[in-house]
């Protein structure tokens, strides 16, 4: 059974908007995700094209779909922080944050008091533009999301103090070394995004767990359109703790059939070869924290290889999805394909070629995907065909993450 194929919420949507849209990870000091941030437009985008956006991705997803239980935050534009247009996420449920283009003027400060009266947590983004009348903002919003990435440090340290004086959350955004983090967790920062915090890697594979070291090896081999069932059980039979994990997801996932799973057998014949392929790298991965993040993003990027890849006909949707998830689980683990391939000797010889960057119809998909996730649209492919893929596969990876942790 495919992603495209599941029973999920939000998962058989089209959308027709073709600009940018991603979601980022937002971590704490420990590296542990705590939520979601999503991003609406590429630089120079023009505001009734974000807005455009905004309507088209919320009216065929839910909060649900792109949060999931986590916490959220969206970027809204002038028509919605002033009233004009009614806010797309019920108050709890997402941050609403003020971007730093926003015309500040006593119609947008009417809107936005509205918005605190109605329960509506706010944030102000605050990444060195001169706005005229800002200052004016800072009593009705809860959190700073502070640029860092390409500031004066004493900018950066000004808007913490500012924060601080009123008593705000703080936000560091586009944190890109752990020196940074640490810079920033001492000025009072308790959220962070960016590159950095997205990639919190082992930093050598030498340093997976037993059942993070199996769930890779059958990653690989599920990309075998041959692999056997009786192959699989005897790999995962070798990881004590990932064979009574999935046991117990199979249970719950089963829990309408007549009977309980009793076999790892049944377990893995009932979840499937796709399926299988996401729980075990989630299952393997479900006690680090600070994992998380990073896999969920493997995952996401693999799904939308495979959505890709169905839409486009470029390429076989269950080849792109396995080497989407080992393509993201290298660049989660901070280790290079060669590396990756020694953990993985049964890889099929056209994928393990794919991996190290042969070029191909493969190769192609995979470079568009890692391409938009890495923020800019790729050009080999349709923009809203790509958009489509990657919303359709963060609804699936939502609630298959769900479901795992249940």
């Amino acid at each position: 059974m495919s992603t495209a194929a599941m029973d999920v919420p939000g998962a058989a949507l089209t959308t027709t908007s073709s600009t940018l849209v991603s979601r980022l990870p937002v971590h704490d000091r420990t590296a542990r995700l705590q939520a979601y941030d999503l991003r609406f437009g590429s630089p120079g985008d023009a505001p009734d094209v974000i807005t455009a956006a905004l309507l088209d991705t919320f009216s065929r997803f839910s909060a649900d779909d792109l949060f999931g239980d986590r916490a959220g935050y969206v970027n809204l534009t002038r028509p919605f922080l002033s009233g004009q247009l009614p806010l797309p996420v019920a108050a709890g449920v997402a941050s609403v944050r003020i971007g730093s283009d926003v015309r500040v003027d006593d119609e947008l400060l009417t809107g936005v008091t509205r918005l605190t009266g109605a329960g509506y947590r706010l944030s102000l983004a605050r990444d060195g533009a001169a706005t005229a009348g800002v200052e004016r903002l800072l009593p009705l919003v809860q959190a700073l999301s502070v640029q860092i990435s390409g500031r004066p440090w004493e900018a950066v340290r000004a808007d913490a103090d500012a924060g601080r004086a009123l008593g705000l959350d703080l936000l560091a955004e586009d944190v890109t070394t752990r020196a940074e983090m640490e810079r920033c967790a001492a000025e009072g920062f308790s959220l962070f995004e960016g590159p950095w915090v997205e990639r919190d890697r082992p930093g050598d594979l030498a340093d997976l767990s037993p059942g993070q070291a199996v769930a890779l090896q059958l990653v690989g081999m599920l990309g075998d359109p041959g692999v056997s069932m009786d192959d699989v059980e005897d790999v995962v039979r070798r990881s004590p703790e990932l064979a009574y994990r999935l046991l117990k997801v199979a249970n719950s996932a089963s829990s309408g059939a007549r009977r309980e799973v009793g076999s790892l057998h049944e377990a893995i014949v009932m979840v499937g070869v796709s399926r299988l392929r996401s729980w075990l790298l989630l299952l393997s991965m479900s006690g680090s924290a600070s994992a998380e993040g990073a896999m969920l993003d493997a995952l996401t990027r693999a799904a939308t290889c495979e959505r890709l890849a169905q839409a486009t006909g470029a390429a076989g949707p269950e080849s792109a999805f396995t080497i989407g998830l080992l393509d993201g689980v290298g660049e989660a683990l901070g280790v290079e394909a060669e590396r990756l391939l020694q953990h993985i000797p049964a890889l099929a010889t056209e994928l393990a070629e794919t991996l190290l960057g042969s070029p191909g119809p493969l190769r192609g998909v995979l470079d568009s995907v890692v391409t938009y996730q890495h923020g800019e649209l790729p050009s080999q492919v349709d923009a809203g065909v790509i958009v489509d893929s990657y919303l359709n596969s963060v609804a699936w990876t939502t609630h298959t993450a769900a479901a795992i942790r249940r």
